[in-house]
């Protein structure tokens, strides 16, 4: 039986840790999974839940050309001045306006604190 993709979205890596360390729990981890969970739980700073607020925030701000992709790749980032969220978007080919960079900054650096 051939499986296929249904549908396809962002995760910001914390609910990927998550989702991992749930599976863990209940049964073993292959090598590829244990190895991301191992990764995941190096890199993330935020709880999966405090992730998926901050996304949903930026979402709201209803920037143009604004995708979910970007909103997650912040997240996961999480840049501490305007330049590095400047730097992270111009790395997803994003084009966003100085006045659009400093609300996206504004909404993580408040939810970060």
């Amino acid at each position: 039986m051939k499986s296929s993709v249904l549908s396809s979205q962002p995760v910001p890596l914390a609910v990927v840790r998550d989702i991992l360390v749930a599976m863990k729990a209940s049964g073993e981890l292959n090598f590829r999974a244990s190895r991301t969970e191992e990764y995941a739980s190096q890199m993330v700073k935020l709880s999966g839940k405090s992730t998926l607020e901050i996304v949903a925030k930026l979402e709201l701000l209803a920037i143009p050309r604004f995708r979910a992709e970007y909103a997650v790749k912040l997240v996961d980032l999480l840049p501490k001045t305007e330049d590095e969220v400047k730097a992270v978007l111009q790395s997803l080919n994003a084009v966003v306006t100085k006045e659009n960079i400093q609300k996206i900054f504004e909404v993580m650096n408040f939810e970060k604190s």
